[in-house]
């Protein structure tokens, strides 16, 4: 789950191989936007 909070600031929480949950924040200026829908996998 990913919010972004009023101080531009955005909260991820993510599970990996059924690990304990993760708390990630980044700051607005460390993401990029762009349409996930046109990628058909993962990046090189």
């Amino acid at each position: 789950m990913i919010i972004q909070t009023k101080d531009g600031l955005a909260q991820m929480t993510y599970t990996w191989n059924r690990k304990p949950i993760r708390h990630v924040v980044l700051h607005s200026s460390e993401l990029q936007s762009g349409d996930l829908l046109s990628h058909t996998g993962w990046p090189e």
